[in-house]
């Protein structure tokens, strides 16, 4: 076992790190489960090209309490694009709402 299991999820490593998830928050790790920076945010992807896709949002709108197969919940928040060093090179000037992950 090369890194504790302690995540609620993970992706699989790309250039050198992974996005995982823990306590609500996404991070990237090296391949010894160091930070690879200390940036933390909402919801992180995969490095692609050198970049990856990153998101810092608050819930705005609780889940609908009907039962259904997914309830979304409405955020309002930033996308950006970081790079290895966690510097964003591009974020949304103004913050943005959209449909939330499902849950």
């Amino acid at each position: 076992l090369a890194i504790p299991i302690q995540y609620q999820f993970a992706q699989m490593f790309s250039e050198g790190v992974a996005s995982v998830d823990l306590d609500g928050k996404s991070q990237y790790i090296k391949p010894d489960g160091s930070a690879a920076f200390p940036a933390t945010f909402d919801s992180a992807m995969p490095f692609c090209g050198g970049v990856a896709s990153v998101e810092t949002f608050h819930i705005t709108e609780p889940p609908d309490p009907r039962p259904s197969l997914c309830r979304s919940i409405r955020v309002k928040g930033k996308h950006g694009m970081i790079n290895h060093e966690g510097i964003y090179l591009w974020r949304d000037a103004d913050e943005q709402t959209w449909n939330g992950p499902c849950t």
